[in-house]
């Protein structure tokens, strides 16, 4: 008897990012007969960001859980989550808030417990820190900072295009999740034990802001903590933090729909 396979993939973005970041990601997929979502934030609501430094990462997380389980009505899925998208959706199952099929972290942003403050981190985020940092205000990246920290491998042609659909970030989160030890609500643990689905983490060689050295920390601590019966597989690619548009861009989702029609029945 042949299983119909899940079609279904909720794509989580990054900080700064809306969800038409994954515009090259969601046509591809739709080609190879995927059913595209974008899992949006708060940051797109009407209010025009109005007290956005004072939203937490855990309210990230339960809005796009519960926009998932709405959208998804009861069918299976799939999650693909980017930079803090993965952290999100790492958080977000581990909760048990949502309970994919598969779970795709691309470049995710580091869990509670791992250190990720390297010197080109602390470079990217310097105006950030001396801005905003406990001000619970809204922050913003230069185009200097996100051609330095993201478009690295970007066609400078290109890159202010993507820029000008950059929208305002939670000071508040980029504290939870950079700053994690001074975060006594512990927002951004990930507890890998209650993670009951496959995991694929994915590392770009070249970046700067979430280096590949960091996100294998990632996935040594999913590959310790998932229960048996389900796989937590790595891979890298020659890119950059921008992975979802930079030249090449297609090697990645192929392989990460590739990956996705495997069998993921949970092993005896």
């Amino acid at each position: 008897m042949r299983v119909e396979k899940t079609k279904k993939i909720f794509f989580i973005p990054g900080m700064w990012s809306s969800g038409d970041v994954f515009s090259e990601y969601l046509q591809f997929a739709s080609k190879r007969g995927y059913e595209g979502e974008v899992a949006e934030l708060y940051r797109g609501q009407e209010d025009k960001f109005a007290g956005l430094g004072r939203i937490g990462l855990s309210d990230y997380v339960e809005q796009v859980g519960r926009d998932i389980n709405i959208l998804s009505r009861g069918k299976k899925y799939f999650v693909l989550g980017h930079s803090l998208g993965g952290l999100i959706a790492m958080i977000a199952a581990s909760r048990k808030i949502i309970q994919p099929e598969a779970m795709v972290l691309l470049i995710p942003a580091a869990p509670r417990g791992i250190p990720s403050m390297t010197i080109s981190v602390m470079r990217s985020f310097s105006q950030i820190f001396a801005k905003t940092l406990w001000r619970r205000e809204q922050a913003s990246i230069s185009f200097a900072k996100a051609c330095y920290a993201f478009f690295e491998l970007v066609p400078i042609c290109h890159r202010w295009r993507i820029f000008q659909n950059f929208v305002p970030e939670s000071s508040r989160v980029i504290e939870e999740v950079g700053l994690w030890f001074f975060d006594k609500t512990k927002s951004s643990e990930v507890i890998g034990q209650n993670i009951s689905c496959n995991v694929l983490v994915i590392a770009a060689t070249q970046d700067r802001i979430i280096p590949a050295k960091v996100v294998k920390k990632t996935f040594r601590k999913l590959d310790r903590e998932v229960p048996i019966g389900f796989r937590v597989d790595y891979r890298e690619f020659p890119h950059a933090h921008w992975i979802l548009s930079e030249p090449g861009w297609e090697e990645v989702i192929g392989f990460i729909l590739s990956w996705l029609e495997e069998d993921f029945s949970p092993s005896s």
